[in-house]
């Protein structure tokens, strides 16, 4: 059902002549006959549903993906003796006694994991939570000031951070393997592109748990931060944003032609 699809996509008809030019669009697909419709429509997913599905498909091959070469870095650590990190106990601890006043045990579950067994597995864990906490305070003083009790918290996060990163990759004397070490930063660099971006988004994970539809996921998913960095990489949520208001609501043939454009490319009917 073509007119399901295209209103699952842009939503219901809202403007005068809207419902007009997505009447011309579809019929002028039903030209094109079922298999060039199917050929043509099927790739963008535009129900709710398929579009959540493709963001948590690729939810799973980034972790996948990430875990496997995680895990090879581990491998090549244990086989020459750098798999433990020589940390400062008594700063990371002085810093998890301010983090657990203003954050929930799961949150700093990996900092209490870590310090009490200081492997490189727990390490990437503990530091990537870190991580998260101190860039989303951050985050937030671009926009206004924060609490002392936020500073505190922010202060905490960023420097067993920093610490637990420039400590990985040495053994008890403090030499470093360096080249393991710009392994581990670059592939850090990407897990926080390609995973950070799912994984530690909310409404990902509620819908994940069944607290939320799939029209609300791809309406939270359609603007904001997610928008901004992985919207490219979804198609039906790329030609969302890209879509004005404009080419809805004349009702003109260059309209139906943008319109047409954004949604098929270069394989659009004829007709």
């Amino acid at each position: 059902d073509t007119t399901e699809a295209i209103n699952q996509l842009f939503g219901e008809p809202q403007y005068a002549g809207e419902k007009l030019i997505r009447g011309l669009g579809r019929n002028a697909l039903n030209l094109t006959g079922v298999g060039a419709l199917a050929k043509n429509l099927n790739p963008l997913n535009l129900t709710y549903k398929n579009i959540a599905k493709d963001v948590l498909k690729a939810e799973e091959k980034q972790v996948a993906s990430h875990t496997k070469r995680y895990n090879k870095i581990w491998e090549e650590a244990e086989k020459t003796g750098f798999n433990q990190v020589p940390v400062n106990q008594q700063l990371l601890s002085d810093n998890l006694s301010v983090i657990e006043k203003y954050k929930t045990p799961k949150e700093y579950q990996s900092m209490e994991n870590f310090i009490l067994d200081p492997t490189l597995q727990n390490a990437q864990k503990a530091q990537s939570d870190m991580g998260i906490m101190h860039r989303k305070l951050e985050e937030k003083s671009r926009s206004g000031s924060l609490t002392s009790e936020e500073q505190a918290l922010y202060k905490a996060a960023l420097e067993s951070e920093k610490h637990i990163e420039e400590n990985m990759f040495k053994d008890a004397m403090g030499n470093s393997h360096d080249a393991l070490q710009n392994k581990y930063k670059n592939l850090s660099k990407s897990y926080r592109e390609n995973v950070v971006p799912y994984k530690y988004n909310r409404d990902i994970q509620n819908y994940k748990a069944d607290e939320m539809l799939p029209s609300e996921l791809v309406n939270k998913l359609s603007r904001g931060e997610f928008a901004a960095k992985k919207g490219s990489k979804h198609k039906a949520i790329k030609v969302r944003n890209a879509l004005p208001s404009t080419a809805l609501g004349t009702g003109s043939i260059g309209g139906l032609a943008w319109l047409l454009k954004q949604m098929f490319g270069d394989n659009q009917p004829e007709q």
